[in-house]
């Protein structure tokens, strides 16, 4: 089922996203933070991963995959919690 926020057009939901970047600016702020850290995180452990294939590493191997699998769950749940947040923002200064 699709949110009222989804319902928006492109226009609307910059409009919405940057009344919320300013009634909510810290928490905003760390959440870009926690998004950059994982897409830094996705990308070392891609470069570690190529480079610990190459080295026949399995331990490094594994670890490897590890933090890409925790980085990307953060980074999807971040996208969904920040489209969750936005509908309730939305919803309650219509």
């Amino acid at each position: 089922m699709k949110s009222k926020y989804d319902m928006l057009s492109k226009e609307e939901k910059k409009e919405i996203y940057r009344k919320y970047k300013t009634d909510k600016s810290v928490f905003v702020k760390k959440m870009n933070g926690m998004f950059m850290l994982c897409i830094i995180g996705i990308i070392y452990s891609i470069g570690c991963f190529i480079y610990d294939l190459f080295n026949k590493s399995n331990v490094s191997l594994i670890f490897d995959i590890i933090i890409f699998v925790f980085c990307l769950g953060i980074y999807i749940r971040i996208l969904f919690l920040k489209k969750e947040l936005l509908n309730k923002y939305y919803v309650s200064n219509k």
